[in-house]
């Protein structure tokens, strides 16, 4: 068991004695890694840089996909740069068998900051350059291609429906229009498309006729009382009283001169010719007044009588509107119903023909190249300095272990 110890006090002291030794292997070791380095050819890089400033649903494949399954946008577009077709174009634009692409491409994701970078390494700067851009304007084109595809497949897929929906809407339109040609009746929205409007019609023009029959029935009793008071002298009109208290007064002097003087008398025949003359004034008035109120009955009755046969042929119109309505009108709300039902299925359907195709022609890449394809400036792999601290470090433990166990 003692002889597994190791005592450093004995290892420091045996490296002092040996120390040109074990610094020559270091040095060695070093220059050698530093001619490798040298000699062998050098290895470019090319490196692009994606972000992902946001991720909108349902736009585009990305957005699809990331519906569809549980994985970040990132890692789902690391998938398409990562992806065998990707390799496949990268492959056809370089020249290279798909196996070379293993360790060459290289596909890193950050969650964290959003970002993917591309890198190709190659012998020659321009293979490795080119091979980034093929890898970005493939993603780029799967992404376009794909997700045009779902868009402009709904869209075909929703034309037909449009156009049927279109048909359907036509025919309700045309034959909404044909049952209001042939209608009697016009539902309004005023009474509610229920036709009400007749039967309040109606009732107006009943009420004008009735009252017509009122006015009408006055006439009458006016013309049946006048008939009965024909005989009779009207009185309250200034023209006859006057005629009257005059013919009054002449009587009166007729049957003084009378009393006084013979009939044969020249006062008597001066005043009954007074009297004569103021008799034949009073039937004159007594005729124009007459005549004046049958003018004016007469003229009445007949607007009336016109007005009457007008109104009840108004009624017996509004009668029959009012019956019909009701019916029409149901018919009427049916059919708009029907004209509705087809105009809102024909919006909703367009409206989306429509999204699609708007879809269908907008970019669904929702990424961005944050740093284009660039070379670094120098090969990855002529790191001289750290090439030769490494194979130091290396030589010198080696030589290290051997003094050791040699001196053992």
């Amino acid at each position: 068991m003692e002889e597994d110890v190791i005592h450093l006090g004995e290892v420091a002291q045996k490296v002092r004695k040996r120390w040109p030794t074990i610094m020559a292997w270091s040095v060695g070791l070093g220059v050698v890694a530093g001619l490798v380095t040298w000699i062998i050819p050098p290895v470019y890089q090319a490196q692009a840089t994606l972000v992902l400033p946001q991720m909108e649903s349902g736009m585009g494949q990305l957005a699809l996909l990331q519906m569809k399954s549980a994985a970040d946008p990132v890692s789902i577009l690391g998938g398409v740069v990562e992806s065998h077709a990707t390799k496949v174009e990268i492959a056809k634009a370089t020249g290279k068998k798909l196996d070379e692409l293993k360790g060459a491409y290289e596909v890193e994701t950050d969650n964290a900051q959003a970002q993917i970078r591309i890198k190709f390494k190659d012998v020659k700067p321009e293979v490795a350059k080119q091979a980034v851009e093929v890898a970005l304007k493939t993603a780029e084109k799967l992404d376009k291609d794909l997700g045009l595809n779902v868009a402009a497949t709904q869209a075909v897929n929703l034309k037909p429906a449009v156009e049927t929906a279109a048909k359907e809407l036509a025919a309700a339109e045309d034959e909404l229009l044909a049952y209001q040609r042939e209608t009697k009746t016009v539902a309004t929205e005023s009474d509610n498309f229920t036709g009400a409007n007749y039967l309040k019609k109606l009732q107006e023009l009943d009420a004008q006729l009735r009252a017509a029959d009122t006015q009408w029935n006055a006439v009458r009793s006016v013309v049946r009382s006048k008939a009965s008071r024909s005989d009779d002298l009207p009185t309250g009109v200034e023209s006859i009283d006057s005629v009257r208290e005059k013919l009054v007064e002449a009587e009166t002097k007729l049957a003084i001169a009378r009393s006084k003087f013979t009939e044969s008398s020249s006062q008597v025949q001066q005043a009954k010719d007074t009297r004569d003359a103021l008799q034949q004034t009073l039937r004159i008035e007594a005729s124009k007044y007459a005549a004046s109120i049958d003018e004016s009955v007469n003229k009445d009755a007949v607007d009336l009588q016109v007005r009457r046969m007008v109104l009840r042929a108004q009624v017996d119109a509004a009668r029959k509107l009012a019956e019909r309505a009701p019916g029409e009108a149901l018919e009427f709300q049916r059919l708009l119903r029907k004209t509705r039902t087809a105009s809102e299925k024909f919006n909703q359907v367009n409206l989306r023909y429509e999204t699609a195709k708007v879809e269908a022609q907008a970019s669904r890449v929702k990424w961005a190249v944050l740093d284009p394809p660039f070379l670094k400036e120098k090969p990855i792999n002529k790191g001289y300095k750290l090439n030769m601290i490494v194979a130091g470090i290396l030589g010198f433990l080696a030589s290290v272990a051997m003094t050791t166990r040699r001196g053992a």
